[in-house]
């Protein structure tokens, strides 16, 4: 799974290092620099203006990016966002 190459850690292991090996190092580094990229252009992609002190602007764009939706609610009357999806089961 993609999600898998942005943990890989470089061992420094230089005596078994294939070309095969060096290659798959370099084309993850290269993964983990684009996929950067394009998620901080997503993010910084979209302004939310007028919200309150107590949603982040930040989580709400995460979770509309991550899981399509963003759930508002209101506790101790404060309005809240959390990342989220709908379901028959809130609670």
């Amino acid at each position: 799974m993609w999600f898998g190459n942005l943990f890989d850690i470089y061992t420094g292991d230089n005596k078994n290092t294939t070309n095969k090996k060096l290659a798959k190092m370099k084309n993850n580094v290269e993964f983990q620099r684009v996929f950067a990229d394009l998620l901080t252009t997503a993010l910084d992609r979209y302004k939310i203006n007028g919200l309150p002190e107590s949603c982040s602007e930040r989580v709400i764009l995460q979770s509309l990016l991550w899981y399509g939706a963003v759930i508002f609610f209101i506790k101790d009357g404060e309005l809240l966002a959390l990342p989220g999806r709908a379901t028959e089961d809130f609670n």
